[in-house]
Formats: structure tokens, C-alpha cells, sequence
């Protein structure tokens, strides 16, 4: 959904917004559809740091990869945001949101991403890793270290998926 999902489709009349794509949902027998909220924060990285690069002093490169590590983290909250409120408003449309990465640092902190996903509800959370764009290990590795207690380790690893899944 949204403006840049539809830019190279053809939808006329369409505006990118829930009540466009509901309809279709339902015409194609759909009950649900999963939004896909994908944030390419390397890429946004690498650009905004090449983009202000030019004329910064060596000495103010670790505040400038701050600024712009801050810059990224407000745009993946607001688009989380988004997404979650979509999804309250709109029953049968479900949030994927991509949380980690595999640059550094990463785009969310450890407690930004607990917060997140116990703000979702962590009976709603699978993880998963989204190769080739992050390596597997490593994104496990992450999740695993995340401050979770038992309980939502175990939602986040298995019992969602087994319940979800029904295996």
C-alpha cells in the first residue's frame, strides 16, 4: 500500500490506501493479506552518509553516523507506527515489519526492538530472517540476545509459529 507500491502499477483510480485494497482482497476470495513493511535501511545509510560525507571534517564522522543512525530509527518507528495502526483499523490486514539488519550499527537498538515487539504483542511475532538481504546466524544470534524473558523468547521462536502455522 501506499504511494510508491502503486507508482509502477496499473491501478487507476487507486490512491494506495487500505479501502482501495480491501475490495481486491475480497474479490480474489482473500480473508487476509500480510503487509509487508520493509524499511532498506543499509541503502538509506549508505546514501544519507555519501550525501553529507562531502565537506564534514574526519573528526565529526562518528556524530554525523549517529545523526544519521537516529534519522533512520525515527523512519522505521513511524513507519512501524503505521503499519500497527493499519493493521488495528483493518482486521484482515496483517504487519510483517523487518526490525533488524545486518549493518552496523544496526538501525534499532536492543531495547527499541523489545519495546517494539511488546508493543505488537509478542503472541503476534514470528521470527524470521530475510535472505539473501540479512545472513540468517546473524539475525538469530540478535534475536537471541534481545533482554526477552522465557516466556517471549519462546513465543518469538516457536510456539507463535507452531500456533500460526499448526505444526
Amino acid at each position: 500500500m501506499g504511494r510508491q507500491a502503486i507508482q509502477a502499477l496499473p491501478h487507476p483510480g487507486a490512491s494506495g490506501i487500505a479501502e482501495d485494497l480491501l475490495p481486491d482482497l475480497a474479490a480474489a476470495g482473500f480473508a487476509r493479506a500480510v503487509m509487508l513493511n520493509f524499511t532498506p535501511t543499509g541503502e538509506m545509510r549508505e546514501d544519507n552518509l555519501a550525501r553529507e560525507a562531502k565537506g564534514t571534517a574526519p573528526a565529526r564522522w562518528g556524530a554525523l553516523e549517529e545523526q544519521v543512525r537516529q534519522s533512520i530509527v525515527g523512519r522505521v518507528q513511524r513507519r512501524n507506527a503505521w503499519t500497527l495502526q493499519v493493521a488495528r483499523e483493518h482486521a484482515r490486514l496483517v504487519p510483517f515489519m523487518v526490525i533488524t539488519g545486518t549493518w552496523t550499527p544496526p538501525p534499532l537498538s536492543d531495547d527499541e526492538i523489545v519495546s517494539l515487539l511488546r508493543l505488537v504483542g509478542l503472541d503476534r511475532v514470528m521470527f524470521a530472517s530475510d535472505w539473501p538481504l540479512c545472513v540468517p546466524l546473524k539475525e538469530r544470534q540478535r534475536a537471541e540476545s534481545l533482554p526477552l524473558s522465557d516466556t517471549e523468547r519462546r513465543l518469538l521462536f516457536y510456539e507463535n509459529a507452531q500456533r500460526i502455522l499448526r505444526i
